[in-house]
C-alpha cells in the first residue's frame, strides 16, 4: 500500500491482524503485571477476577476472594458507599479518582483511590464493572507532612514580631502575616490587594521618602538574587527596618521574594534612655557601635576627650597599657582591668579601662548588633591610697617582726642559763607564744595581700623534700614530746611554686596536726608522686574531723565545733594555705582518717622543665576537692 506525501509516494507496512485468543492473552498479561489492584465484579458486587496487584494490596489469594462480595474489602461503615457506586455503574457512569477506605486481609484499614468503569457485552448491555484500586497511603502521608509543614510555617510567621510579605516571581502576593497587615494599617479582609503593586499603591502615601522606597523595590525586581536592608521612615513618626531576601530552591531556582518589616521606633526611646544612664555615670563613658565608632558619650567623656571619634582614636589618646598590667585582659569592673596614663591639664592621671557589651538599638544596619560601653575610671587617688597602705603594711610588718624575733631569741638564749622550775616554764611559754605570734603575722600579711588582690606568687622550681625536713625540724624543737615520722622517697620530682609560701603552707598543716593531736602522739608526713604532680599528706592522731567540716575548715575564721574548745586558733591559717596552694596551681584538702585522726594534704604540679628521670617516689591518690 502506498501513501502520497508532498508529491511522493511512501510504502506503508500493512497491518498484521492479531488472533483473538492471542489478544486476550496479551491483555491478561498486562493486567496481571500491573502494580495496581485490578478486578472485575458483577453488578450486584460479586468478585469475578483478581490480579496479582490485588493479591499484594489486599492480601487475598484469588481462590480466597473470587466469588465473594466486594463488601468484604471495605469496613462496615463503607458498605452503603459501595451500593451507591454500583448504582452509578448500572446507570452507565464512570467513577474516577474516588478516594475511600478499604481493609486488608489482616484487618488493617488503608486509603485507596478507585477508578470504576462499566463492562458491556457485544450488544452494549452493562453486565459488570472493572475496578482499578491504587494504595495512596504514602501519598496521603506526604500530603499530611506538607500540610503540617505549611501550617507550622504559617504559625511561626504569625507569631513573629516582624511583618512578613511573600511574593512570587510575577509579583503576586502569596502570603502576608497579621503583623504586616497591622503595621501598614491594612484591613484584615484586604482581598483586593493581590499583587505587590497593589500594596505599593496603598502604603506609599504613608512613607516619607516614597521615591527611594519604590526605587529599592524596582531594583530588586531586576536583581532577583540580591538581598537588601534599609530603613523606612513613616509620616506618623514611626521607623521600620526593612529586609528582603530571595526565596531560592535547588540550583538557585528563583521562587520569589520575602520581605520583613520590623518596627524599630521604640529603639529611639532606648537610645534616649541609654543617654540618660551614661550621663549619670561619674566615669567617662563612651558608647561604640559594631563598627567601633563612638556613637554616644557622656559629659565626663566630652570634657576628658572631646575629639575621640572611634575606639581606635580613644586607645591612641590613652597610650600604651601600663607595664604592671600589660598581661591583664580587660574585664568590666575588675581591679585588674588595664590601666593607661593620660595627661590632663599637664598632670598624669591613671585611667582604668573596662568594656561592657550591650545591644546597640539604633537604626538598621546596626540594630540588634553588639556594641560596647567603654568606661574610663580615674584611679590616680586610689593608686596613691593603695601605695600608702602598702607602705603602712610594710612598716607594720617590720615593726611587728622585729620585736617578735627579739623576744623569741631572748627566750631561747635565757633557757641556756640553766633556767629551772617556773622560770623555765615561763621562758618556754614566751618562746612558744612569740613563735605563734610570728606565724600569725605572716598569715595576716598574706591575708592582706589576698584582700587587696596583690598577692604575688613566684613560679619557680621547688624541691619539696628539704622544705619538709626544715619544717619538721622546727616543730621538733618546739614540741619535743611529739613523735614525728617522715616518709620521703629518695628523689621527688621538682614542683612549680614559691619556696617561701610552700614552707608557710606546710608549717600551717604540720602545726595544725601538732595543735590538735595528743602531746605523746605522732604526726606522720608522707610525700610522693600523685596524678597531679607531687602530694604531701600530714596525718595526726587527734580527734579527727567530721566529713561535713572537711571543706569548711578552709573558710576564713571558721573553726570546727568538735575541736574549737580543744585549742586556741585564729581561723586564718588554713584559709591562707588554700589560697596560696591555688595561687601556685595546686590544691589542698582535708578528710577524716579511718579509726582516728585527720589527714590534711597538699598537691602541687610538676615543674615543666624538670628532668624526665626524676620521677621516683610513692604513687598516692589524693581525694577530689569537695
Amino acid at each position: 500500500m502506498a501513501t502520497r506525501i508532498g508529491g511522493t509516494e511512501k510504502e506503508t507496512p500493512a497491518r498484521v491482524p492479531v488472533p483473538h485468543d492471542q489478544h486476550h492473552r496479551f491483555l491478561a498479561a498486562i493486567i496481571q503485571s500491573a502494580e495496581d489492584a485490578i478486578f472485575a465484579k458483577t453488578l450486584d458486587g460479586r468478585i469475578l477476577s483478581w490480579n496479582a496487584g490485588a493479591e499484594r494490596m489486599y492480601g487475598y489469594a484469588p481462590e480466597e476472594i473470587v466469588g465473594s462480595e466486594v463488601t468484604r474489602l471495605a469496613p462496615r461503615d463503607r458498605h452503603p458507599e459501595i451500593a451507591q457506586l454500583l448504582a452509578r455503574i448500572r446507570r452507565g457512569e464512570r467513577v474516577e479518582h474516588h478516594e475511600t477506605i478499604r481493609v486488608r486481609r489482616s484487618g488493617e484499614q488503608f486509603p485507596v483511590s478507585l477508578a470504576i468503569s462499566p463492562v458491556r457485552d457485544e450488544g452494549g448491555t452493562i453486565i459488570g464493572a472493572s475496578t482499578i484500586a491504587r494504595d495512596i497511603t504514602e501519598q496521603q502521608r506526604l500530603i499530611e507532612a506538607v500540610s503540617f509543614q505549611n501550617s507550622l510555617l504559617v504559625a511561626q510567621a504569625e507569631s513573629l514580631i516582624d511583618g512578613i510579605l511573600v511574593v512570587d516571581p510575577t509579583g503576586r502576593v502569596t502570603f502576608r502575616n497579621r503583623r504586616y497587615t497591622e503595621m501598614w494599617g491594612l484591613p484584615g479582609d484586604a482581598d483586593d490587594l493581590e499583587t505587590q503593586d497593589d500594596l505599593l499603591a496603598r502604603v506609599l502615601p504613608d512613607v516619607v521618602d516614597s521615591d527611594a522606597f519604590v526605587a529599592r523595590v524596582q531594583h530588586l525586581r531586576t536583581h532577583p538574587l540580591e538581598a537588601s536592608r534599609d530603613t523606612i521612615r513613616l509620616s506618623d513618626g514611626r521607623v521600620f527596618d526593612r529586609y528582603s531576601a530571595p526565596v531560592l530552591g535547588a540550583e538557585k531556582r528563583y521562587y520569589g521574594r520575602v520581605w520583613y518589616f520590623r518596627d524599630v521606633t521604640s529603639e529611639d526611646i532606648r537610645m534616649a534612655q541609654l543617654r540618660a544612664v551614661i550621663a549619670a555615670v561619674d566615669d567617662a563613658a563612651f558608647v561604640v557601635g559594631p563598627n567601633r565608632d563612638v556613637i554616644l558619650r557622656n559629659p565626663a567623656a566630652e570634657r576628658l576627650l572631646p575629639d575621640v571619634a572611634s575606639e581606635a582614636d580613644l586607645l591612641a589618646a590613652l597610650g600604651p597599657v601600663q607595664p604592671s598590667d600589660a598581661g591583664a585582659e580587660p574585664a568590666p569592673g575588675d581591679a585588674h582591668a588595664p590601666e593607661h596614663v593620660l595627661v590632663v591639664d599637664g598632670e598624669s592621671r591613671h585611667m582604668r579601662l573596662s568594656r561592657h557589651p550591650i545591644d546597640i538599638a539604633v537604626d538598621a544596619p546596626t540594630a540588634g548588633r553588639e556594641g560596647s560601653v567603654i568606661l574610663l575610671k580615674d584611679v590616680t587617688e586610689l593608686r596613691d591610697i593603695q601605695a600608702s597602705r602598702e607602705a603602712f603594711i610594710g612598716v607594720l610588718s617590720h615593726e611587728l617582726r622585729t620585736p617578735i624575733t627579739t623576744i623569741f631569741g631572748a627566750a631561747k638564749m635565757l633557757q641556756r642559763f640553766r633556767a629551772t622550775g617556773q622560770r623555765k616554764e615561763l621562758l618556754i611559754d614566751i618562746e612558744a607564744e612569740s613563735d605563734r605570734l610570728y606565724r600569725l603575722v605572716e598569715d595576716l600579711l598574706v591575708l592582706t595581700r589576698i584582700e587587696r588582690e596583690s598577692l604575688s606568687v613566684a613560679d619557680e622550681p621547688v624541691l619539696v623534700g628539704p622544705i619538709v625536713q626544715r619544717v619538721v625540724a622546727a616543730e621538733r624543737g618546739r614540741v619535743p614530746d611529739v613523735q614525728f615520722e617522715i616518709d620521703l622517697p629518695p628523689a621527688l620530682p621538682i614542683v612549680r611554686g614559691d619556696d617561701t609560701y610552700l614552707e608557710q603552707i606546710l608549717r600551717n598543716l604540720v602545726g595544725n596536726a601538732v595543735k590538735y593531736g595528743p602531746r605523746d602522739g605522732a604526726v606522720r608526713i608522707i610525700a610522693g608522686r600523685s596524678p597531679g604532680g607531687v602530694a604531701v599528706r600530714v596525718l595526726d592522731d587527734g580527734p579527727g574531723i567530721k566529713p561535713r567540716d572537711a571543706d569548711r575548715v578552709f573558710d576564713l575564721l571558721y573553726r570546727a565545733p568538735a575541736t574549737a574548745a580543744q585549742a586556741s586558733g585564729s581561723g586564718i591559717g588554713l584559709f591562707v594555705s588554700r589560697r596560696l596552694a591555688e595561687a601556685m596551681g595546686g590544691r589542698i584538702w582535708a578528710r577524716p582518717r579511718e579509726g582516728r585522726g585527720a589527714e590534711f594534704g597538699l598537691e602541687l604540679p610538676l615543674y615543666e622543665t624538670a628532668a624526665p628521670g626524676s620521677e621516683a617516689g610513692l604513687a598516692m591518690e589524693p581525694p577530689a576537692t569537695r
